[in-house]
Formats: structure tokens, C-alpha cells, sequence
């Protein structure tokens, strides 16, 4: 049963490291392409200041409650909305920025946030059944498996090809748990 689990783990893994790699993370348009449709939204404008300040000179905690909501990204020429930031890999403003995984070459953001997580999960998964595949053909005690017991050489092989997943797992696992964390927070 491990080869059949290990085979639909590994689909999985690669449709959702697709799904996270291709899918938009929540990029916001330029000034300039909302410029090439319409006004701007009202969100994306510098006249966002307006519904915070109501008087002429705005008081101190005004002005560090418009900073702690909203910040202009110079290179999009938009205001940001709260939780966006601008990603200098993709040089564009991600809706609730995570990070910029380079393994996926995307960011994750808003919109492929729930893919990421998946692909780490099925990741894990199929790391797991590699190393509960080598274990189990190291250990094999079936008459099937005898020419691979007697055979040191493809052992050393596979404790080798073994070992080389373990660290990666160690990491994904690392990875996994702090993405974890932060759903349930």
C-alpha cells in the first residue's frame, strides 16, 4: 500500500506546488493600469487620508493610526491597504503579504495562502512515506526481498538516499508547524 499512498501523495504535492506557483497571490494593480480603466478605486487613493483626519491639523494619534492602517508603496503609486506590502522579487503590492517563497516562485499572499499550506502538508506526507519506504525495504523480512537484504551495496544506497531526506523533512516539517501556527492564531 505504500507505493499506491506514496504515488497519489506525490500528485497531490505537484498539483498544489502548481496550484501555489501559477495562481495570482493577491497582486494589486498599479496606478497606472487603474489609471488605463477608470478612476481609481477610492482604497487604492491618497484621499483615503480624508476619512481619518476631520479637522485641519490632525493630532498625534491620528496620524499613528493612518500609518498603522495604510502606507503609500512609492513604486506602485497606490495606497496600501492594511496587511499588503510590496515584494521586491515580484515588484508588485501583495493583498495580506506572507513571504516570497523562492522554491515556489511566487508570493503568498491572500489568494494562494490556503494552496501553500496544502502543498506543505502533502509534502510532509509524501516525505514520510519515502522514509517508511526505505525503512521498510531495509527491514524486509519477505522471501521477495532477500536479494535486496544480501545486496550491501543498494542498502548503503538507500540509507544514503534516506538520510538525504531526512534534513529536508526536518525543514518542511519547520515549516509546516509555523504555517500552522499562524492559521490558529
Amino acid at each position: 500500500y505504500i507505493p499506491v499512498f506514496s504515488g497519489v501523495l506525490f500528485v497531490l504535492t505537484v498539483v498544489f506546488f502548481l496550484l501555489t506557483s501559477l495562481s495570482d497571490p493577491g497582486i494589486i494593480p498599479r496606478k497606472e493600469l487603474f489609471e488605463l480603466f477608470g478612476p481609481v478605486p477610492v482604497q487604492y487613493t491618497a484621499r483615503v487620508v480624508e476619512q481619518y483626519f476631520s479637522c485641519e491639523r490632525p493630532t498625534l494619534e491620528q496620524l499613528n493610526e493612518f500609518h498603522k492602517v495604510s502606507k503609500l508603496c512609492p513604486t506602485c503609486r497606490i495606497q496600501r491597504p492594511p496587511r499588503a506590502s510590496h515584494c521586491p522579487s515580484c515588484d508588485n503590492c501583495i493583498e495580506v503579504f506572507d513571504h516570497h517563497c523562492p522554491f515556489v516562485g511566487n508570493c503568498v499572499g491572500k489568494r494562494n495562502y490556503r494552496f501553500f499550506v496544502i502543498f506543505l502538508i502533502c509534502l510532509v506526507l509524501y516525505g514520510l512515506s519515502m522514509i517508511i519506504g526505505f525503512v521498510f525495504t531495509i527491514l524486509a523480512r519477505d522471501e521477495s526481498y532477500k536479494v535486496i537484504r544480501n545486496t550491501k551495496v543498494l542498502i548503503i544506497v538507500i540509507v544514503i538516499l534516506g538520510a538525504a531526506l531526512v534534513i529536508p523533512l526536518a525543514l518542511a516539517i519547520a515549516l509546516l508547524i509555523y504555517h500552522l501556527y499562524l492559521l490558529c492564531k
